[in-house]
């Protein structure tokens, strides 16, 4: 389904990032890298919610109003998507460093919520 398409994009665009910041590359295109993994990770997690038309909707405000702010989604990790849409090289190498770290963790994060939204009786008790 969608979901599982976005976050199989998500996936390689996180991982790509987190190559081209071992390989030295140009900043500018590790943060556009590790920002595009964690748009289509929250695509993934709105396509649950209906949210199909990327003209209707802006991806992060969205994601803020529906999963961040209502608890859906872990504060924690969902910070790092909310802080890291809005990064502009030139940045440092930690926060670059730290940047793909979170734009993974944003990742793996929206695996776990979209197993959940998908199959919401997954592991209940029988």
């Amino acid at each position: 389904d969608l979901a599982d398409l976005l976050l199989a994009d998500a996936d390689r665009e996180a991982e790509q990032a987190m190559d081209l910041f071992e390989s030295d590359a140009d900043a500018a295109l590790v943060i556009s890298r590790s920002q595009k993994s964690m748009i289509l990770a929250a695509r993934a997690l709105l396509s649950l919610e209906g949210l199909t038309n990327l003209d209707a909707f802006d991806p992060v405000q969205a994601f803020r109003e529906r999963f961040y702010d209502s608890g859906r989604f872990y504060e924690g990790v969902g910070h790092y998507f909310l802080d890291g849409s809005q990064l502009d090289a030139p940045i440092d190498a930690d926060r670059l460093r730290r940047l793909v770290v979170e734009a993974g963790l944003f990742v793996e994060e929206a695996h776990t919520v979209v197993g959940k939204l998908a199959n919401p009786y997954a592991g209940a008790a029988k």
